[in-house]
């Protein structure tokens, strides 16, 4: 680089950083830059991705979390594929808490396997009840399993 720059003079100020570029031509080159505030980087996960992941984490451990998000094509702040540890890092970083088993029992959830069992019918059956709207359900994201509520 001195072979092309003669200098830098970087002058700070809140939240900017002026430079200015002083070529060995005798050129110079005015740049202003935004600086990064204390604990924060260019990564940064849009609010969707962590909305959905909130939600998922009530229905799912981040095991089966992760290949939810990357059937819907959706990536990491990094732009990579989602692992049980990325899911993690993500909600720890969110204070989002962990899935704990039994919870959508507490909350009379059943997903499609459990609403099969539950009834005594296959989970085709379930999903045709589900369609014509005679057992109600939601469905947080396509992939996601449908959860049922049991009254």
């Amino acid at each position: 680089m001195r072979t092309v720059l003669n200098e830098i003079v970087v002058t700070a100020e809140a939240g900017r950083l002026h430079l200015v570029l002083h070529w060995q031509g005798g050129d110079h080159t005015r740049l202003e830059v935004v600086k990064n505030r204390s604990g924060q980087n260019r990564y940064k996960t849009d609010v969707a991705t962590e909305q959905l992941v909130r939600e998922l984490a009530r229905l799912l451990p981040d095991h089966s979390i992760a290949p939810v998000l990357n059937r819907l094509g959706i990536r990491s702040a990094r732009g990579q594929t989602w692992t049980q540890l990325r899911v993690r890092n993500f909600r720890g970083a969110h204070r989002i808490p962990v899935y704990r088993e039994g919870e959508r029992a507490e909350r009379h959830e059943l997903i499609l396997r459990e609403a099969a069992s539950w009834l005594g019918v296959n989970r085709m059956t379930v999903v045709r009840l589900i369609r014509d709207g005679l057992l109600p359900a939601r469905q947080v994201c396509a992939g996601a399993p449908l959860c049922h509520l049991r009254g």
